[in-house]
């Protein structure tokens, strides 16, 4: 099949997204990608990506199509600039297309802007379109301190209904996120649930290590408003006294500065390491010397509800799970029996379960190896490819509607 692919994040990125494309032409499909400017999560454009309104390339056999893009900048006016300077961008790149395509398949991470040129493809060629739902908007806007009653708020629920109605099938990656889209947006469009993958290589690796004196905690990924790391840190500041441990956090993003403000604030820093960001090829260094990992979700919005994609990264890891999250995390660390969970925001729960972990830590060494047969029969990539490659079928398949 000819797909056109539209991400706002894609390679150099470290975005599934890129491993989806890569599985896609081994599969035979000719796929072109509309996608940004490089600058996740640092707000930097790579020099060689500057001073073009227009830049293509290529990667791994896909064509990809970069339209101009501010870069990120902390706060929520430098996001709602980068969101919106690639949503004109993109659009006007999709007015402009000539090329015809069986299927536009939209990675939504954040923001619900990206189905913007998708729409405009459809209404131009009759294309339908298959929505990966990795993110809920306008909920999302809740983690930026922008509430139901104002008015921007109430504007995007119009805006984020109406595009999520251009869709003729709908993936989404927790199972609450169906509930979410037919009653706050009233959508009748078959969805259906495909949880994220996770690179498969770990399951490969033989990450595991004897046990010291010292424990060794891990968070790895994003760190940002939704990961709630005033409870990650909190949960900290309360392990009992007269454990050792100590907690590496290795990623980057806009809640970094103010978390490291905190961690001092907390006298946490002879017990946190802030590492940064490191190539996924460097991950497995981490993992090795790990006993544990560290997950914690907001429970203020609906995206508390959610499935983060570091959750699949930890099972797969053979790593028993430290998580303080409400929805589908907690229900899949419960099914699965990899790790301990309270519920999201409770960081005096999270201190005791922290506490339990460490004076115990070798009485659950078995706990990681649940995760990774979990992670086997539901979140391989052969298991992800084959049902994301039968939905694309089915949605070349479907018949063309535009919602009013």
């Amino acid at each position: 099949m000819r797909i056109l692919v539209v991400s706002q994040r894609f390679y150099p990125e470290a975005f599934r997204i890129n491993d989806i494309c890569k599985e896609l032409i081994k599969e035979g499909h000719q796929v072109t990608v509309l996608t940004g400017l490089p600058n996740y999560p640092s707000g930097h454009i790579p020099k060689e990506y500057r001073g073009n309104r227009r830049h293509r390339d290529s990667y791994e056999g896909a064509e990809v199509i970069r339209t101009w893009e501010i870069g990120r900048r902390p706060g929520k006016v430098g996001l709602a600039i980068n969101y919106g300077s690639l949503a004109w961008s993109s659009s006007w790149e999709a007015l402009w297309m000539r090329k015809k395509f069986d299927v536009i398949f939209v990675y939504q991470p954040s923001p619900v802007f990206s189905l913007i040129p998708a729409w405009i493809m459809k209404k131009r060629y009759r294309i339908p379109i298959l929505l990966y739902c990795c993110d809920l908007w306008p909920e999302s806007l809740k983690a930026y301190d922008i509430g139901e009653r104002q008015a921007l708020f109430r504007i995007m629920k119009k805006v984020s209904g109406f595009l999520y109605r251009q869709c003729d099938r709908i993936a989404v990656t927790s199972l609450p996120f169906v509930d979410y889209l037919q009653r706050v947006h009233g959508l009748k469009t078959e969805m259906e649930y495909l949880p994220q993958h996770a690179e498969e290589t770990y399951l490969e690796l033989d990450l595991s290590h004897p046990v010291g004196e010292e424990v060794q905690l891990l968070f790895c990924g994003n760190v940002g408003k939704a990961q709630d790391m005033p409870c990650l840190l909190q949960g900290i500041a309360r392990i009992e006294a007269g454990l050792s441990y100590h907690v590496h956090i290795v990623g980057d993003g806009s809640e970094l500065m103010a978390s490291k403000r905190l961690a001092e604030e907390l006298k946490l820093a002879d017990r946190v390491t802030f590492h940064g960001r490191f190539p996924a090829e460097k991950l497995p260094e981490f993992y090795r010397m790990a006993d544990g990992c560290l997950l914690t979700l907001t429970g203020r919005s609906f995206i508390g509800m959610t499935m983060p994609g570091k959750l699949q990264e930890y099972m797969a890891a053979g790593k028993p799970v430290l998580a303080a999250t409400d929805g589908a995390a907690k229900g899949v660390i419960e099914e699965s029996g990899c790790g301990l969970c309270v519920g999201a925001g409770d960081w005096e729960g999270y201190g005791r379960i922290l506490s339990r972990f460490i004076g115990e830590v070798r009485n659950y060494e078995g706990w990681g190896e649940r995760g990774r047969r979990y992670f086997r029969e539901n979140f391989g990539k052969g298991v992800f490819m084959e049902r994301l490659t039968e939905m694309i079928k089915r949605s070349k398949e479907s018949t063309y509607t535009i919602s009013k």
